[in-house]
């Protein structure tokens, strides 16, 4: 379970960096950082290349833990616990539990940032499972991709079917 759950962050982790490359292209950032007064603002503060800068703090490795990779990881397990829950409580028909908006919050995040914390961020345990996954082949990594992005269809899915899961009568 926790290798897969890795795999899963690993892929994502790596789509997060290709999205940051190809959306600092498109929106400018590059040449933001590259204006005069913008070079001069991070000269002054002991910066010599803020892209550079920008980028190592982006996709660092290290940090990789609070930036968008595990914001989306950890949201769609929500969703998958959320849906789940939904489900759940419909069928058994628990309508007072709906009411209750920190209850069904609770509910999704908690779990959710549990895994995490188990799996993931304990001792920095991705970083040892990236080291192994950098060394893949193309095979692998393309393979592990078509499951990650299944992993996502899944979560979508589960979630809309969620949305109209009959009560039981």
């Amino acid at each position: 379970m926790e290798r897969i759950i890795n795999i899963l962050f690993y892929v994502t982790y790596k789509a997060s960096i290709r999205l940051h490359y190809f959306l600092s292209k498109v929106l400018g950032i590059n040449t933001f950082f590259n204006l005069p007064f913008i070079l001069k603002y991070f000269k002054k503060i002991g910066v010599d290349n803020p892209l550079q800068k920008y980028n190592n703090e982006m996709t660092d490795r290290k940090e990789a833990g609070i930036h968008s990779p595990t914001v989306t990881f950890i949201s769609s397990i929500s969703f998958i616990f959320f849906s789940i829950n939904l489900c759940i409580l419909k069928i058994i028909n628990l309508e007072y539990l709906f009411k209750n908006k920190y209850l069904a919050l609770f509910s999704m995040v908690f779990p959710s940032m549990l895994v995490n914390l188990i799996f993931i961020d304990h001792n920095d345990k991705y970083l040892s499972y990236f080291e192994k996954f950098d060394k893949w082949t193309k095979k692998e990594k393309r393979k592990y991709v078509i499951i990650t992005i299944l992993y996502y269809i899944l979560v979508i899915i589960l979630f809309f079917s969620s949305i109209f899961c009959k009560p039981y009568s």
